[in-house]
């Protein structure tokens, strides 16, 4: 099954983009942090203008802003703003229902994999930009020290 890291790029844009609120941010700019391209990014930023949680500045010094507060943007926003489909797919064929196995996985696959995706939205509604953003400079202590 193929993943996904729109979430992971989208939200270190934001945490950028959170970080300076007084400047408009350039795709270049962005996409050179995450290490992807602009077209990426600027994908990325047309989706999460589409949810309402950035904006654009035109002209000189343009590029991405938020359109709402950092402590009013949360992680399941932008999970939601920039990925498609469901955590866990389904086959597209259902089982032989001649298999003891396959006439009752189905309801007991999706039970338990309901409760996971339901646990990631608690999370994800449960962590905002600003969460992320006033734990960096932990984040980054940590890391200088594993690296030291």
């Amino acid at each position: 099954m193929p993943t996904s890291s729109r979430f992971a790029v989208a939200t270190h844009a934001l945490v950028v983009i959170a970080s300076d609120p007084s400047r408009a941010h350039r795709s270049e700019d962005l996409a050179a942090g995450a290490r992807t391209s602009p077209t990426v990014i600027r994908r990325l930023l047309s989706s999460l203008a589409k949810a309402k949680i950035t904006g654009s500045k035109l002209g000189v010094g343009g590029g991405a802003v938020l359109a709402r507060e950092a402590e009013a943007i949360t992680l399941a926003d932008v999970y939601d703003a920039v990925e498609e489909g469901t955590l866990f797919a389904m086959p597209r064929c259902a089982p032989d229902e001649g298999c003891v196995i396959g006439a009752n996985i189905g309801p007991l696959v999706r039970d338990v994999t309901g409760r996971a995706e339901a646990a990631l939205r608690a999370e994800l509604s449960a962590t905002t930009i600003a969460d992320l953003l006033a734990a960096m400079p932990r984040s980054a202590r940590v890391a200088q020290t594993v690296t030291a």
